[in-house]
């Protein structure tokens, strides 16, 4: 199985697809900008940006679960 592109970014050397993937879910989550708006403007796949969010949030969830139960 190959790496999604959130293990990537997490990895010491993700391509350049994974980072653009993680700035265009960075404009859609933190700064509000729609994901069509971001997608273009990253020139990435709509699909791609939303498998990484639901991926980011659940390893901070995870590690939230973590860090508080130490």
């Amino acid at each position: 199985m190959t790496e999604s592109f959130f293990q990537q970014t997490l990895s010491g050397n993700p391509c350049t697809l994974a980072m653009s993937i993680a700035k265009a879910a960075i404009d859609v989550t933190e700064s509000g900008v729609a994901l069509s708006t971001t997608c273009g403007i990253y020139n990435v796949n709509e699909k791609d940006v939303v498998q990484f969010i639901i991926e980011r949030a659940e390893y901070d969830g995870f590690n939230s679960a973590i860090s508080g139960s130490a």
